[in-house]
């Protein structure tokens, strides 16, 4: 069974770049691969992009460390006002997972 874990936003770098993001992220055991993973999904908002836009995703542990990290890419020539994404980090072995960040810049 999936755990909900914690999306934290950084809406000064959202306005900054113009564009709202909203995520849920879930832990979960891949029982294939072996090894726990977190999926996030969200989507990207807002009006016409002034450049490309990466949406960084970070992990973290509890104590604040960053253990893992993904980027995904929303180009401005095929951003339409709204786009989702969805990306899946593996955590490294022996870790616990304490939060999710989520955060765009310029691409």
């Amino acid at each position: 069974m999936a755990q909900r874990i914690l999306v934290e936003r950084l809406v000064d770098l959202e306005q900054k770049h113009g564009v709202n993001i909203s995520a849920t992220g879930f832990l979960e055991y891949d029982e294939d691969e072996r090894e726990y993973c977190v999926n996030v999904f969200g989507e990207v908002t807002g009006p016409k992009l002034r450049y490309d836009v990466d949406i960084v995703i970070s992990l973290y542990n509890p104590q604040g460390e960053i253990i893992g990290t993904e980027t995904t890419y929303i180009m401005e020539d095929s951003f339409d006002g709204i786009e989702s994404f969805s990306e899946t980090i593996s955590v490294p072995g022996g870790e616990q997972v304490g939060k999710i960040r989520v955060y765009p810049k310029q691409g």
